[in-house]
C-alpha cells in the first residue's frame, strides 16, 4: 500500500525514499503474529491436555505449527542479504557525425 503519492509518484515502505522500513515492519508483524499464535496454540494444547473431557484437535495444532513457520519466515526475512540495485554504466557520448 502506498504511504504517500503526489503528481503520479508513489512512495511505499519498501521504496528507497522511505528508508526501506518495509522489511523491518514486515519482520515485526510476523514475529508478533507468530509469537501470539505460538503462545495461544501451545498454551491451549497444554491446558486441554490436562482436562478430563477435552482433547486437542487439528485447529489448535495447526495454529501452533503454522505460527512456528511464520516466526521462521520472519527470521529468514531479517537474515536475508540486502540486494542493492545495480545501474548499468552509460555508454560514452559519441560526438555528432556529419
Amino acid at each position: 500500500m502506498p504511504v504517500a503519492s503526489a503528481m503520479g509518484f508513489s512512495v511505499t515502505y519498501f521504496s528507497d525514499e522511505a528508508g526501506g522500513e518495509g522489511g523491518f515492519l514486515l519482520f515485526i508483524m510476523l514475529v508478533t503474529i507468530g509469537l501470539i499464535g505460538m503462545i495461544d496454540g501451545f498454551g491451549t494444547m497444554g491446558s486441554a491436555r490436562g482436562t478430563r473431557y477435552a482433547s486437542v484437535r487439528a485447529g489448535v495444532v495447526l495454529l501452533a505449527l503454522l505460527s512456528v513457520v511464520m516466526l521462521a519466515a520472519a527470521v529468514r526475512i531479517l537474515l536475508s542479504p540486502r540486494q542493492t540495485p545495480t545501474i548499468p554504466p552509460m555508454p560514452p557520448a559519441q560526438p555528432p557525425q556529419s
